[in-house]
């Protein structure tokens, strides 16, 4: 009986651990056609922006097999720090 609730507790810990996981690694992403959408800018800028370095790689954008995502507060902190308004 001892044992049967040692395996139970066991477990719970290990479910907790997951579901923590799981909401600390839950981050908005977006695709590039969303991005440009977004920011009002074209697929083109946001490549060139990324091959001249001014989008950070890992920290802004990453790749998802051969197709660029962005995640979407530190790409919003890019725009808003760098850009100037009208």
């Amino acid at each position: 009986m001892n044992n049967m609730l040692l395996n139970f507790r066991f477990f719970d810990l290990i479910l907790s651990r997951i579901e923590f996981k799981e909401i600390s690694m839950n981050i908005d992403v977006l695709t590039e056609k969303e991005a440009a959408q977004l920011y009002k800018v074209s697929i083109r800028t946001l490549s060139n922006l990324r091959k001249e370095n001014k989008i950070p790689y890992k920290s802004v954008w990453f790749y998802i097999g051969r197709q660029v995502r962005y995640k979407a507060q530190p790409l919003q902190n890019y725009f808003e720090t760098n850009t100037t308004g009208f």
